[in-house]
C-alpha cells in the first residue's frame, strides 16, 4: 500500500469526519517520526517509508509474540513447544504453496515469535 492509498483508506474509514488533508498530515508526521526512530541500515519500503529491515521484523515478531502469549497458555514441555512451532510452520507452508508472499511473510513472523517463546519459556536459565 502506498502512502496515497493509505491516506485514502484512512479518510474513507473516518467517513469524512476528518478532512483528507488532515489525514495526510498525520500520515506524513507518523512517517517522519518512524523514519527518524529507526537506526540506519538496509532499508525496505513500507508505505513509502524507509525503515531498518531487521528492526521492522523484530518489532513484528514482538507483536506476534504478544498475540501468541495471549492466545496460547504457557508451554509446559518441549513436545508442546515443538507442536506449536510445527503448527505455525504448516501454516507458512500452506501460504508458500499458493505463492502468497504477504501471507507467507506474516506466517514466517509467527514462526519466529513462537520460536522465541519456545526459547524463553522452555530454555534453560543461566
Amino acid at each position: 500500500m502506498t502512502k496515497d492509498e493509505l491516506v485514502k483508506a484512512v479518510a474513507h474509514e473516518l467517513k469524512g469526519s476528518v478532512p483528507a488533508e488532515t489525514v495526510e498530515q498525520v500520515v506524513n508526521a507518523v512517517g517522519k517520526v518512524a523514519s527518524e526512530s529507526f537506526e540506519a541500515g538496509e532499508n525496505i519500503e513500507i508505505l513509502g517509508l524507509g525503515m531498518d529491515a531487521i528492526g521492522w521484523a523484530l518489532r513484528q515478531v514482538r507483536t506476534e509474540l504478544q498475540k501468541s502469549i495471549a492466545t496460547f497458555p504457557e508451554l509446559h514441555s518441549l513436545h508442546e513447544g515443538y507442536a506449536l512451532i510445527q503448527e505455525e510452520l504448516d501454516d507458512l507452508w500452506d501460504e508458500v504453496k499458493v505463492d502468497d508472499e504477504t501471507s507467507a511473510v506474516d506466517e514466517a513472523l509467527q514462526v519466529a515469535a513462537v520460536a522465541v517463546r519456545f526459547a524463553v519459556e522452555l530454555g534453560l536459565e543461566d
